[in-house]
């Protein structure tokens, strides 16, 4: 999910939702606020959250220990489709969440009956940890 709220109005039946999604075996990605507070639904921990870096490989996932975002991924000048034709480079994690969208993709096309806890746990497995030095590398 693109899309993150601080509005105390939502956030109780959003936690729900994601809660009841959770329990159902559904996987919920979702980026966190570009600017501010973190923002729900990526703040719930039913949910795989992630914010963006600046990587070179779109398959880069950085773990963060101890962190309540607890991904990165590729989030910066990523080219997209422009609205009136050509391209454009944009930033920020609307753009970073559908690289870890995908690499949980790949990883359910081997193991179908992947449940959000084992989601997590394999992703965190394969994802460099914060203070890797190969991932200090800009564009």
């Amino acid at each position: 999910m693109s899309l993150a709220t601080s509005k105390e109005r939502y956030i109780h039946a959003i936690f729900k939702l994601c809660e009841q999604a959770y329990v159902q075996n559904s996987i919920i990605v979702a980026s966190r606020r570009n600017f501010g507070d973190l923002g729900c639904p990526a703040m719930f921990s039913s949910v795989i959250s992630v914010d963006r870096e600046d990587f070179d490989s779109k398959y880069a996932v950085r773990f963060k220990p101890r962190n309540l975002i607890e991904y990165d991924a590729r989030g910066t000048q990523i080219k997209v489709p422009a609205p009136r034709g050509g391209y454009a480079e944009l930033t920020g994690t609307s753009f970073a969440t559908p690289h870890v969208t995908g690499v949980i993709a790949l990883i359910l096309e081997v193991m179908p009956v992947l449940v959000p806890v084992e989601a997590k746990v394999i992703l965190k497995s394969i994802s460099l940890v914060e203070d890797n030095p190969l991932m200090n590398e800009k564009k």
